[in-house]
């Protein structure tokens, strides 16, 4: 067996497991013979006959997996270079083909001319007569980093260093003689190495990004420099490589922060911007460009004082200056002028950019569209400041935050002297210690949730004046008081008509009670002394007027005496008490009359005494417009949709269309269609400050019904003590 030993510079002979291409091409550049041999018999053969240069076995692991051969071969003849022929560019193939004892592999399919590749792989198995492995060593003597040597004219890496070794993971005479494809991540790179070569020997030196792969598969981002070299007279390539892994690291998150704060600035709803100390702008969101209708083109070639009109620009360059020579965050409202020249409310809001160093890069801000918020604001100072009543806004604590016109005329004074001040302290409550305390209970109570009224002496310029005076809390979503709202509404001359028509109603009931008390008693007389004459129908009918108009008179006074007093306090109130009680009472005056009542719930109603003066009305009237001398009248009591039904119910006639007027309808009484009597008026009119609507209908078996619902009281409220039997005498 002669083997060619390294360093031997004859000739020799190549023995090939499988199909190669170009045999006579290879013969020719190799010197020696292409011996094909079928099987590892074969190869035994070929090296006891001659001089062998190397074995290259082909190896298809789908269909010539010939790896064990080459384990043989490699057992066999230790010292004899084997090359494996991969057809595959899988670089696990590959390193397979190497575990089993190839000394370096071929991928056939990442050239596009495998048969010169196999040339310099055999060539690599013996150095060249001109060039030993000190003149290939001596370029990495002073290179820390990875580096490798190829040919000059191709790419058959022909030497590496230790740390290319080291941090890529390969073993050295796996690698010598591979093609420089074979450790790239062709997938990663967009150049072909020929293209850097060239570079390299235009330049003398060429500096590029690569991607290589580790013998692992896993690849690696380098910067890799390309230095034209002489070895003896012959031309290779030196490359360095330097990984830049956390280079590429970074430039991704960079590439990432700079993506999110870029969505972040585009997602924002108000117009965001950054520019230099010189008006250069820098950054601006989607926003801004959609506010002020200008394309990136135009915004980068203007200045910021360019957005704004003529008007504000003097107070948009003082603010800008502001930032920067006092290192402060300033705040000013004024209109973008859009490309479309609309001026659009805006509140800008800026601050002085600066680096990690303190070094100042800019001004950077928002400025938040407060179109509507204005519009808003017009629409607020309308409906607040052209209402005849005192309204104001306070504090929890009563401070006061605001205060109409309505307000101010009266007390004569300024907005900037009352704001600020505590409620009791302004000059509306000077009139006395009694307005002062009431304002100060009514903050307190309200701060607490209560809606606090009450009638109220206050101070004018030119006087005082009573007014319905209240304070409301306003709650936020949490039910906390955020607000309170003051609001007065004069009373004087309403209190003044009240008291004159007091004195007057007074005046009429006395002296037209006792002038129809006359007119009765001498009607009856006169009936009575006319009797079985053609005029004693007219004593009665005297008689009768004079009666009906007593009657009218007391339910006026009824009437008056409601009215006046309106603002009882509303609280649980026990229906089933009242109605037994009111029962009683028609009992005894109408005797003949049937009273039948049915309460199906026991739950209170929310009203005040006058629940029993409706009910009373309502009774009374059935009873004595029933037609007929034994009338019945039915109460029942039911639960009803968020309250407590009420129906009474006779067995009469009905009700006249023209009496129901005003009273069922919200139609107004005209000279022609009208009431005669006030009892319907009287419970409409209790009944609609209850909130409660009167209803109207006929029974199918003749009558009236007439019927209303009142709110039901909470049970918390239930205490005793709380509910009433009946009402106010």
């Amino acid at each position: 067996m002669a083997v060619t030993a390294a360093g031997d510079d004859s000739g020799g002979d190549v023995v090939v497991l499988g199909p190669v291409p170009d045999r006579p091409a290879i013969e020719s550049a190799i010197d020696g013979s292409v011996v094909a041999a079928a099987d590892v018999d074969d190869v035994s053969d070929a090296v006891g006959a001659g001089s062998v240069r190397c074995v290259v076995v082909g190896h298809d692991p789908e269909t010539a997996d010939r790896l064990g051969v080459i384990g043989t071969v490699s057992e066999s003849y230790p010292s004899l270079p084997v090359i494996g022929y991969v057809h595959s560019d899988d670089p696990r193939v590959g390193t397979a083909a190497v575990d089993a004892g190839a000394d370096v592999y071929l991928p056939v399919p990442s050239f596009d001319d495998p048969a010169a590749e196999l040339v310099e792989r055999i060539r690599a198995q013996r150095p060249d007569p001109d060039l030993s492995d000190e003149i290939l060593i001596d370029p990495f003597s002073a290179v820390d980093a990875p580096a490798i040597v190829h040919s000059a004219e191709g790419s058959t890496i022909r030497a590496v260093n230790d740390a290319f070794c080291e941090r890529f993971g390969y073993d050295r005479t796996a690698i010598l003689g591979t093609d420089v494809s074979g450790i790239t991540a062709s997938d990663r790179v967009d150049t072909e190495p020929d293209e850097h070569v060239r570079a390299a020997h235009e330049t003398g030196s060429h500096t590029f990004e690569w991607a290589t792969k580790r013998a692992d598969g896993t690849v690696i981002p380098v910067e890799v420099t390309l230095t034209p070299i002489d070895a003896d007279g012959r031309e290779y390539v030196l490359a360095t490589l330097r990984d830049i892994s956390g280079q590429k690291l970074r430039e991704r998150e960079l590439t990432a922060e700079r993506a999110l704060t870029r969505a972040v600035f585009d997602a924002l709803p108000d117009s965001f911007y950054a520019f230099e100390k010189d008006g250069t702008f820098l950054r601006w969101n989607d926003e801004f460009s959609a506010v002020t209708g200008y394309d990136d083109d135009e915004i980068e070639s203007m200045h910021p004082v360019d957005f704004f009109p003529e008007s504000a620009k003097p107070r948009i360059a003082e603010a800008i200056a502001d930032v920067f020579e006092n290192d402060t965050t300033v705040t000013v409202e004024a209109p973008f002028l859009t490309r479309d020249g609309e001026r659009i409310p805006h509140e800008f809001t800026g601050g002085k950019m600066v680096d990690s160093d303190g070094e100042t890069l800019g001004l950077v801000g928002i400025g938040r569209n407060i179109a509507e918020q204005k519009e808003r604001q017009r629409r607020f100072e309308a409906v607040f400041n052209n209402t005849y009543q005192f309204t104001g806004l306070t504090e929890p604590d009563g401070t006061l935050i605001e205060a109409n016109e309505t307000a101010l005329e009266f007390a004569g004074v300024d907005r900037e002297a009352v704001v600020g001040r505590k409620l009791w302290e302004t000059e509306w409550f000077q009139a006395g210690e009694e307005s002062r305390a009431a304002a100060r209970e009514a903050v307190e109570r309200a701060a607490a949730g209560e809606f606090y009224r009450v009638e109220l002496t206050v101070q004018g310029e030119s006087g005082t004046e009573l007014i319905d005076f209240s304070v409301r809390p306003i709650t936020d979503e949490q039910g906390e008081v955020t607000l309170l709202i003051p609001e007065g509404r004069t009373i004087t001359e309403i209190k003044r008509r009240e008291k004159h028509l007091g004195v007057l109603h007074r005046f009429l009931r006395h002296n037209l009670r006792n002038k129809l008390t006359v007119i009765e008693g001498n009607a009856e007389i006169l009936a009575s002394e006319l009797s079985g004459t053609d005029h004693e129908l007219s004593a009665s009918l005297i008689h009768g007027a004079a009666t009906d108009l007593i009657d009218l008179a007391e339910t006026a006074h009824e009437l008056s005496r409601t009215v006046e007093r309106a603002d009882a306090e509303r609280r649980p109130i026990d229906l089933q008490k009242v109605i037994a009680h009111v029962a009683e009472e028609l009992d005894d005056d109408f005797p003949d009359a049937s009273i039948i009542v049915g309460i199906e719930t026991d739950a209170d109603v929310v009203a005040d005494w006058r629940i029993e003066t409706v009910i009373e009305q309502l009774v009374e009237n059935a009873i004595e417009h029933a037609g007929h001398d034994d009338p019945t009248v039915e109460i029942s009591v039911t639960e009803a949709d968020g309250g407590v039904a009420v129906e009474v119910c006779d067995d009469g006639p009905g009700i006249p269309a023209e009496e129901l007027v005003g009273i069922t309808t919200d139609d107004e009484p005209t000279p022609v269609e009208h009431g005669t009597g006030f009892g319907l008026w009287l419970v409409r009119s209790v009944l609609d400050e209850y909130g409660a609507r009167l209803d109207y209908d006929r029974r199918s078996d003749g009558g009236s019904r007439l019927s209303f619902t009142l709110p039901r009281a909470p049970q918390e409220s239930m205490i005793a003590g709380q509910s009433v039997e009946s009402s106010e005498s």
